[in-house]
């Protein structure tokens, strides 16, 4: 907004101006100047909703299904207890996922885990 607001108060070239010298794109002044002409009301979030990146799980909707039947083929512990264990690390299942052809890190399949209620199990001594 501030790009936008010196461009407007330069006039004429305002934006080529404002561009060189900041480095900023052209595009990006223009949106400044479009959210000053328009009056929008200042929000509290700094990033519109729907902005960023995509969780990977939304993208690749498949590695849930996958990842279901790798954890499913592992899990031990009773059936009619709340909590179950895995007997396979995160790393071993992210890698078994990018066997298949999917990109997953280990900490997204501890998020994956931890809302189906799965645990790695303490190595016994």
């Amino acid at each position: 907004m501030w790009a936008g607001n010196e461009s407007l108060s330069i006039g004429y070239a305002g934006i080529e101006i404002v561009s060189l010298a900041t480095g900023l794109s052209r595009s990006t002044i223009i949106k400044g100047m479009k959210e000053i002409t328009n009056k929008r009301e200042l929000k509290d979030r700094i990033r519109d909703h729907g902005g960023g990146r995509k969780k990977e799980v939304d993208r690749n909707p498949g590695i849930r299904e996958e990842l279901i039947k790798l954890i499913e083929s592992s899990t031990r512990g009773d059936p009619q207890s709340s909590l179950l264990w895995e007997s396979k690390s995160l790393r071993k299942l992210s890698a078994e996922l990018r066997e298949k052809g999917y990109s997953a890190s280990h900490v997204l399949v501890e998020k994956c885990s931890m809302t189906w209620n799965t645990t790695s199990r303490a190595t016994g001594r």
